[in-house]
């Protein structure tokens, strides 16, 4: 990196904490927040940290006075879902690290977003959802939010005010950056699809697959996890969301009484934002690990069971990188047209005419050939594996050059 430019790290989201260190790590580089959760974890790893707050107004005036004062000539995102960064990518030379990248989820998300806009509500919300509300523009076409509380229409007014919010909720990451940097031709497709030039896209592999399987690697061969399971269900919070609770909770019970009845032993590893008491209505107590364990604790368990499941989490790349089979809960059909068996095995895809005893069957006849498919589809979707870090300072670098 450049000794006379001064590179930041904008970062709301403790999501991207793992990514922020080992980008910015051996490297002199300003890291700003106004997440009091990411201050914390932080500030004890690094030296150049400022925490802006922003809850209230005139904190966010403040905010956009004293990040200009830092004289930044890049800024690095890896979100853009909030005001702020929408804001910081109008105000600074911006690249975007799209790093939330699972297997294709990515850019099927992408592609079905038009699915449940606009429903009927009072008349007073729907002349300030007119007036004041968020859209977000999908396909050169602009859609309306769902409607919401008249205090969250006003709440995103004052970031309209404030920071230009415009066009929001889940549109592709970077529409306004200078540089984004992608994982594989796909996702860069998806982008190209949507009307960004070529020449702003970069395909780069991806942080938290080489994070992720770094770190699982660093831990150490010789503990070993006492009466493992034959499968780990890694979980999601989908029982926050009124749209997907319901699918979540087939999922679960199919889950559950499928290992009961086939005699497999299992536990359930739960999510950081997942609340145990949902589960507990459908679980032993004891089958439940709690959202505070360790990631030794995930590698550990890991590499002990015969079979991992997963739904929709990074924690895929660690199951990769540890070569471990994979298996994808769908008995519920949720996520049906994402086109997983390009990724797993048919014979991995769980629902009720393929349980839990078939596919650890499947699993001990076929384990070699799964591994296979695995690392194809790794390589498919990262196709720069370990080389991520390395070819985003360069096009970092690259962006300064031109800039002098």
């Amino acid at each position: 990196m450049s000794e006379v430019s001064r590179i930041g790290i904008f970062i709301e989201s403790p999501r991207f904490v793992q990514h922020s260190l080992y980008l910015s790590k051996d490297t002199d580089v300003e890291i700003v927040t106004s997440s009091r959760e990411v201050y914390k974890a932080l500030s004890c790893e690094v030296d150049s940290l400022h925490f802006f707050n922003k809850e209230k107004l005139i904190d966010c005036i403040l905010f956009k006075r004293n990040i200009r004062h830092l004289s930044l000539d890049c800024v690095i995102l890896f979100s853009d879902s909030s005001p702020v960064s929408y804001w910081i990518q109008k105000q600074f030379n911006t690249i975007m690290v799209f790093d939330d990248c699972m297997l294709g989820r990515d850019v099927f998300y992408y592609k079905t977003l038009p699915m449940a806009f606009i429903k009927r509500c009072g008349i007073m919300n729907s002349v300030l959802q007119f007036l004041l509300g968020p859209k977000v523009e999908i396909n050169g076409k602009l859609y309306k939010f769902l409607p919401c509380k008249t205090g969250s229409i006003l709440h995103f007014f004052k970031d309209r005010m404030l920071f230009g919010y415009k066009n929001v909720f889940a549109e592709l990451p970077g529409k306004r950056s200078t540089l984004i940097t992608v994982g594989n031709s796909d996702i860069k497709n998806a982008y190209l699809e949507a009307g960004i030039s070529a020449d702003v896209v970069s395909i780069v592999g991806s942080l938290e697959y080489d994070i992720m399987s770094s770190n699982a690697q660093a831990v150490s061969n010789n503990d070993v996890q006492r009466n493992p399971p034959d499968v780990v269900f890694f979980t999601q919070p989908f029982n926050k969301y009124s749209w997907e609770k319901e699918f979540w909770i087939q999922e679960v019970k199919h889950f559950v009484d499928d290992c009961e009845k086939s005699g497999v032993s299992f536990v359930l590893a739960l999510h950081p934002r997942d609340d145990v008491s949902f589960y507990k209505k459908y679980v032993d107590h004891g089958c439940i690990l709690g959202n505070d364990i360790s990631f030794e604790e995930k590698v550990l368990l890991i590499r002990s069971s015969k079979l991992v499941v997963v739904k929709s989490s990074t924690i895929i790349n660690t199951i990769l990188a540890l070569r471990k089979p994979i298996a994808y809960i769908n008995y519920a059909s949720f996520f049906p047209h994402a086109n997983m068996i390009d990724i797993f095995n048919k014979e991995m895809i769980m629902y009720k005419n393929n349980n839990v005893a078939d596919i650890l069957q499947y699993v001990s006849e076929n384990s070699t050939d799964i591994i296979n498919h695995q690392e194809e589809a790794s390589f498919r979707a990262f196709p720069e594996i370990g080389n991520a870090k390395n070819n985003i300072q360069s096009i970092i670098q690259s962006s300064l050059d031109k800039k002098i």
